[in-house]
């Protein structure tokens, strides 16, 4: 969840006082309650053509990165603060970048296969953001039906008509069930096993 990650149209209450029971008499004794005003957050909905997640792992002399693409998704906000969201991945869109023809297929397949995110079982991912604060965005971020909060910086931007989210963070794959050429999991050489460490940048576009 560039995650990631966060016009504005607020509806107040009204400013009127209501006046409790007054002895009767008693002109004076008159006392007020104000009405607390009401904020509602705005929602905006994410461009599935203009949002994306790049990856990135990597293994002892080489690495790979490609795209996963948005299926659905929409930001909430206060005023012009990002104050929630949900962003849904669609695993089975996963691709590789940086290879061709033979090798760009076995790649792809391999990485949506059981040994890896198992998209068969597991078609999306998810980020839901629960708040964003001085630049760092705090959300839970669901793989493989495994959900770890993570936080992460974002740049966002919110005008009145659309919110630009721009967010780099690294996860641990094991964390969500992703084990495979794992040295923490299996006994393999050094050249050998894949990091655990996956690069994700996030972009996320989202108008009313």
């Amino acid at each position: 969840m560039t995650i990631m990650t966060g016009t504005i149209l607020t509806a107040c209450g009204s400013d009127a006082v209501k006046a409790t029971d007054v002895p009767a008499g008693d002109s004076t004794a008159i006392a007020t309650t104000p009405v607390v005003a009401e904020v509602m957050a705005t929602s905006y909905n994410v461009s599935t053509t203009e949002s994306v997640l790049n990856w990135k792992g990597s293994a002892v002399g080489k690495s790979h990165n490609g795209t996963v693409a948005v299926k659905s998704g929409a930001v909430q906000v206060e005023g012009t603060n990002v104050v929630g969201g949900t962003v849904v991945f669609d695993m089975t869109t996963i691709v590789s970048l940086d290879l061709e023809g033979e090798y760009k297929g076995k790649l792809e397949g391999h990485l949506k296969a059981a040994d890896f995110f198992n998209v068969d079982s597991f078609a999306t991912a998810t980020i839901v953001v629960k708040s964003v604060n001085a630049g760092n965005v705090t959300a839970d971020l669901t793989i493989k039906n495994v959900t770890k909060s993570i936080t992460f910086p974002a740049e966002v931007a919110v005008t009145e008509t659309e919110i630009k989210v721009n967010a780099t963070l690294t996860i641990n794959r094991t964390d969500f069930g992703v084990v495979y050429g794992s040295g923490n999991f299996f006994d393999l050489a050094k050249d050998k096993a894949i990091s655990d460490d996956i690069e994700f940048t996030v972009v996320v576009r989202a108008t009313k």
